[in-house]
């Protein structure tokens, strides 16, 4: 195993060193000289697109909207968090029944809030953790 990482290795550096040599050797591919010392430019490979201001204007509204959307996300994140806690305040009682089951016995508010303060936290992680991704 280790001999074929050693000659992996000598391979790879080795053509490594011939292509710069051979880069180094050529001249540019963008300004040919002729005899009489004049500059011949050619232009560049028929699909190649450069970048330009449209471009960066495009990239900076993409990250401002993703930008945005960790923004919202992460308040999302926090109301449900401040939602859940809030309910889970109003749960007074913890049964637990002979079958082994348990339950946790709210009021109105506890009831309404858990759950609701549970898929708001939920969904704004899972859109804060893609938005984050994307950023």
């Amino acid at each position: 195993m280790r001999g074929w990482l050693a000659v992996s290795m000598v391979v790879g550096l080795s053509l490594n060193g011939a292509v710069a040599g051979a880069q180094a050797t050529q001249s540019s591919p963008q300004v040919q000289t002729e005899a009489r010392g004049e500059s011949i430019v050619s232009a560049p490979p028929s699909g190649y697109r450069g970048f330009d201001d449209d471009d960066l204007r495009e990239a900076e509204a993409r990250s401002r909207r993703v930008r945005n959307a960790l923004i919202a996300t992460s308040a999302g994140v926090a109301l449900g968090g401040i939602l859940l806690g809030i309910g889970a305040s109003q749960c007074s009682t913890y049964q637990r029944f002979p079958d082994g089951t348990t339950e946790v016995v709210c009021n109105r508010a506890g009831d309404a809030l858990v759950p609701t303060g549970g898929v708001i936290f939920i969904l704004s992680a899972i859109g804060m953790i893609a938005s984050g991704a994307m950023l």
